[in-house]
């Protein structure tokens, strides 16, 4: 007689499902708009809550690369802290990671208050980071950039921001004469030296120290108001002389400060200030302004300047609106 024999089965369930496994995880939703926008929505993140950037950056490595593109671009050094620490992540990044990231070094920590070892770091971060923009005490931090491998082929400086020129007193300003920033000569387009310094150094000879600067656009020189008449004279022919000299200059601002005793409004009585209104009726790209000192440093002040692709407001830009204001107001008053 023929036998059946049945064989009992059962499923074990094992808690995953083997069809999952085949099917390619989904990329992040926010992939899907064009990265410009992508990289607004990271920023206003990021500026709300600094904190949310690393983990934002775990969500996928695409995510992770545009957090790094925000966070690089515009480096703030306003302390030793934020200096030493900085130095730090140069020394764990390529020089192709920070070359193409970090556009923008702000460095407003105040000069008097370096370590010795505060100018090799700072000497290590601007080497290996070689920015487009740089913002600096005075003009010796630029000079960073002139030892080899960097030479002038490489650079891309194209702006410089300074406190004031530094003058050696003890050298005198025969000295001013040799360049002392060749590395970015053939690529500087604007600079700005935002304050008077407590020595003399005349247009001409800062502009020298730079180098030849045939791409120059945008200069930004100051002078103290009532400190020497003689100077004065020298000044103001060295601007103009500046004016003729390079028809591609776009715009020339001049920031005249009052002594500090003085009201800051008082240099529009001085005769500088005259003397510099009678060169802008020449010339119309002469900007004159009042000075305020700190301007520069404030102006890079705030995580929020970080996160913007431009850094702080277009000072030139300003500039020109109120050379349109001033000019508004003189002819009301007439």
């Amino acid at each position: 007689m023929p036998t059946l024999t049945v064989t009992n089965t059962r499923t074990v369930a094992t808690g995953r499902s083997r069809s999952l496994s085949l099917v390619a995880p989904r990329p992040a939703a926010i992939l899907s708009i064009p990265n410009e926008l992508i990289i607004d929505i990271l920023e206003l993140a990021i500026t709300h809550d600094k904190a949310s950037a690393s983990r934002l950056a775990v969500v996928c490595k695409t995510i992770s690369e545009f957090i790094d593109i925000i966070l690089y671009r515009t480096v703030l050094l306003h302390s030793l802290n934020t200096i030493s620490l900085f130095n730090r992540t140069v020394h764990t990044k390529s020089l192709d990671f920070l070359q193409s990231h970090v556009k923008q070094i702000s460095i407003t920590c105040e000069p008097s208050t370096y370590k010795p070892n505060t100018a090799s770091q700072l000497s290590h971060i601007i080497r290996a980071c070689a920015p487009y923009a740089l913002v600096a005490p005075s003009q010796y931090e630029p000079l960073y950039l002139c030892p080899k491998p960097y030479t002038s082929s490489q650079s891309s400086l194209a702006h410089i921001v300074i406190e004031s020129f530094i003058v050696d007193l003890a050298a005198g300003e025969g000295n001013l004469a040799a360049p002392i920033l060749p590395a970015a000569s053939d690529s500087l387009s604007h600079l700005r030296v935002c304050e008077p310094s407590d020595g003399w150094a005349s247009p001409l000879s800062i502009l020298a120290s730079f180098g030849s600067l045939p791409h120059l656009t945008h200069l930004h020189l100051a002078r103290r108001a009532d400190s020497n008449t003689d100077n004065d004279v020298i000044f103001v022919d060295e601007l103009r002389a500046i004016l003729r000299s390079r028809p591609a200059l776009r715009m020339l601002v001049v920031s005249v400060f009052s002594p500090e005793w003085l009201d800051a409004t008082s240099a529009r009585e001085s005769s500088l200030w005259g003397a510099l209104q009678e060169a802008r009726g020449l010339d119309g790209r002469l900007v004159v302004r009042l000075g305020t000192y700190g301007e520069w440093r404030r102006e890079w002040k705030g995580e929020a300047v970080a996160m913007r692709p431009t850094g702080p407001a277009d000072f030139w830009k300003k500039c020109a609106l109120e050379a349109v204001a001033s000019a508004d107001a003189v002819m009301q008053h007439d």
